[in-house]
């Protein structure tokens, strides 16, 4: 099976900064992140961040970048993890945000063409939130 990275990105309207306290703030990830986040808090001994979505919990690790460069998820599931590297670049306008996409082992290629399209509307939900 052939396995495409795909890169998606989205111009902001806002400083680095801005994007950067958005993207490491937890309680704002159930308003754009995708698993259909319903809740999110502390985790238990100040370990990350406890969510639950529609069909699973687990915990989240948000290690933001220096310099506003970017945030990096952590996602840790029952049977799998994720990890998201977000990446924050200065544009003349605002801010231009990048988002890797691999194509796992473990997705076929119609997952991940899902995953792409999901992606897609989640930071476009990302830019309404942050330009609101």
């Amino acid at each position: 099976m052939t396995r495409h990275n795909v890169i998606k990105s989205i111009s902001i309207d806002r400083t680095p900064a801005a994007v950067l306290a958005t993207l490491s703030d937890p309680k704002q990830l159930p308003k754009w992140l995708f698993f259909n986040i319903t809740h999110v808090q502390p985790g238990p001994d100040g370990g990350g961040w406890e969510f639950h979505a529609a069909q699973e919990q687990g915990i989240l690790n948000i290690f933001p970048l220096t310099d506003n460069h970017g945030v990096n998820y952590e996602i840790l599931l029952p049977d799998q993890n994720w990890f998201i590297p977000i990446r924050i670049i200065p544009n003349e306008d605002g801010t231009t945000i990048l988002l890797p996409l691999i194509h796992g082992k473990n997705l076929t290629n119609g997952q991940f063409t899902r995953r792409v399209a999901s992606t897609v509307r989640e930071l476009g939900l990302l830019k309404r939130l942050i330009e609101g």
